[in-house]
Formats: structure tokens, C-alpha cells, sequence
């Protein structure tokens, strides 16, 4: 079995949020696994925030060179988490309540596609369809307020893993037996 590096990156709506926003649940994963890092990131437009944390990847991969590199990225940052995955940088991911579709949602939650706006503005807008149940992990809330399914192909939607919590808040924020059991069968799987 190989050691892996956990890279956690937090929500809110794209331009918010930093590692305080999911801190309830990180301090969780840092009981539960060796080597977990919660990176802030800038925000001023998507290009600046993938090559942000593209940066903070390749550090942590100097220091950690025989480690296999996981990623879970939550709501707004499960989209940042997805684009990172499917580049190649990581080799698996876990995503809890993703925004998979920014624009669909925007257009969905006027609130918070009018949020995200500007963040999105003369931006090349990365397609999330692919998807590999062996090495990537879906979380969804059971009646998530903030991520429509719509959001969501076909395939996502049968493999995403509900582990009780009804709401996108409840689900990003879950530290359940039933979520660890989850989360530690996949990380032994990768």
C-alpha cells in the first residue's frame, strides 16, 4: 500500500471561503489520515486559482516524491478539484457536493451564479463529464440546496455515495462512522 498526500480545498461560491470555511471537517481528515493539506488559493478569476494550486501541488510533491497524491475538493472547490484530476496532476479525487457545472448552476441559482460572476468572465470553462469510478469519489448531500443534479451526467449520479447528511452545508461539513468508512475504502483502494 502507498502513502498519499490529501490536499483539501475548500468551497464558497468560487470566490470565497478559505481553510477555516471547512475546518471542522479537516481537522476530522487529519485525524484519520498521515499527510493532509488544506491550501488556501487565490480568487480573482479560475485561470489564477488552477495555476495557484497547481504551484502548491508541485511543492508538496518535491517533499513528498514516493507519495500517490489524492485531492478532495468541496463544493465550489470539488470543480477545482475535478479540473486538477482530470490535468493529470493527482491521481485520485474525492469530491463532496461539487459544483461540476458553474454556469448550469449559476443559471439555476441566479444568487450564486451572480456570486461567481465575474470569477468566470473571459474564462475558459473546463468540462467535467469524464469520470473514473476507480479513482474518483462522489459525495453528495441528499437534497443538496446549492448543486441541483442537473449539474450531474447520468453516470456521477449512479456512482455518488450518500452518507446520510441532507444539505450541501451538512454534507460538506460531515464527519460521520459512515463518511470515514467511505472515505477509507476508497483511499485503500488508490
Amino acid at each position: 500500500m502507498y502513502e498519499f498526500v490529501l490536499i483539501t480545498i475548500h468551497g464558497g461560491c468560487f470566490v470565497g471561503g478559505n481553510s477555516s470555511y471547512d475546518k471542522e471537517q479537516t481537522t476530522f481528515l487529519k485525524a484519520l489520515f498521515k499527510n493532509v493539506f488544506q491550501i488556501d488559493f487565490a480568487k480573482d478569476n479560475l485561470s489564477e486559482t488552477i495555476n495557484d494550486i497547481e504551484r502548491q501541488i508541485k511543492k508538496l510533491k518535491e517533499k513528498h516524491v514516493n507519495n500517490k497524491f489524492i485531492i478532495l475538493g468541496r463544493s465550489s472547490g470539488g470543480y477545482l478539484a475535478k479540473i486538477l484530476y482530470d490535468k493529470g496532476l493527482i491521481d485520485g479525487a474525492i469530491y463532496i457536493c461539487p459544483v461540476f457545472n458553474p454556469i448550469l448552476r449559476g443559471e439555476k441559482i441566479k444568487v450564486l451564479g451572480e456570486k461567481a460572476k465575474k470569477y468566470f468572465e473571459n474564462q475558459h470553462i473546463y468540462e467535467t463529464d469524464n469520470w473514473n469510478k476507480k479513482e474518483e469519489c462522489l459525495f453528495l448531500a441528499l437534497e443538496d440546496e446549492n448543486v441541483p443534479n442537473e449539474c450531474f451526467t447520468k453516470e456521477q449520479l449512479a456512482e455518488a455515495i450518500y452518507v446520510g447528511p441532507k444539505s450541501h452545508v451538512g454534507m460538506i461539513s460531515c464527519t460521520s462512522d459512515k463518511f470515514k468508512k467511505e472515505l477509507i475504502k476508497f483511499c485503500d483502494y488508490i
